[in-house]
């Protein structure tokens, strides 16, 4: 995937069109970012921003809906605010 950038085209002062600037190479530009993988064989993309050590949280913990959904926020909602509120209660 190559990263492009809207340009205004070069040319006479009333030329008005925007145009799509893609790079010249077909290198993947990822800003820093790698992909990593986690418990469960998922992988996920991260990027460390600065120098200081990467800190643990203490008290976290996973939920996994029964709906398998990324949006359980919406599709399961019961047993997500359920696990939420317990969740906040805790720390």
């Amino acid at each position: 995937m190559a990263a492009a950038a809207w340009g205004q085209a070069q040319g006479a002062p009333s030329a008005q069109i925007d145009k799509l600037v893609l790079p010249k190479d077909t290198e993947v530009r990822t800003g820093g970012s790698r992909m990593i993988e986690i418990d469960g064989g998922y992988h996920v993309w991260t990027k460390k921003v600065g120098d200081a050590p990467i800190k643990l949280l203490p008290n976290a913990r996973a939920w996994i809906s029964e709906k398998g959904s990324h949006g359980a926020m919406y599709d399961d909602q019961l047993p997500y605010f359920t696990e939420l509120l317990t969740f906040l209660k805790s720390a």
